[in-house]
């Protein structure tokens, strides 16, 4: 994935305002060498990232929490496909290219959603409101179900 980063990167930063996110400390050395012109983006505390992903309008990555955190915030994301995880991101709705895709259809897919990205965030966020609604009446009803079991069976042995 790397070297396909590497090919796709520099093309994206020519055609659009870009910034490169670095998750680890360990990263920042290896992309100011190989992005010099770059802004690059970094936090030791992963709280920060919310506020860093919230100064894109679309994020292109191959990290699921990257495009996780962008989709939480409304912001749609392309999953740059390298592995089994990479699956993940079809969950937040996330658009998503193989490790290989030709550069010049990267570039046609963010024209794309480009053109509609706040159709894309509400969409996003309406995902995410429906899926939190999910949750919590999931949570709910196997809360019930605990609360009554254990109600049920504190019955018995007080019998």
């Amino acid at each position: 994935m790397h070297k396909y980063l590497l090919e796709l990167y520099p093309e994206l930063m020519k055609r659009y305002s870009c910034g490169l996110v670095c998750h680890y400390i360990d990263e920042l050395d290896q992309a100011k060498k190989e992005f010099p012109d770059a802004e690059i983006y970094y936090s030791y505390d992963s709280k920060d990232y919310a506020q860093i992903y919230n100064n894109f309008d679309l994020v292109v990555g191959g990290r699921v929490h990257g495009i996780g955190m962008s989709a939480s915030l409304g912001i749609p994301g392309i999953m740059i496909k390298h592995d089994s995880r990479s699956s993940t991101t079809d969950g937040f709705l996330a658009e998503s290219v193989a490790v290989g895709t030709e550069i010049q259809e990267v570039i046609r897919l963010i024209d794309k959603q480009s053109l509609r990205i706040e159709e894309y965030s509400a969409k996003l966020i309406e995902h995410k409101n429906n899926v939190m609604t999910q949750y919590i009446d999931l949570f709910k009803a196997k809360a019930s179900d605990l609360f009554f079991t254990n109600e049920a069976n504190s019955e018995n042995i007080c019998k």
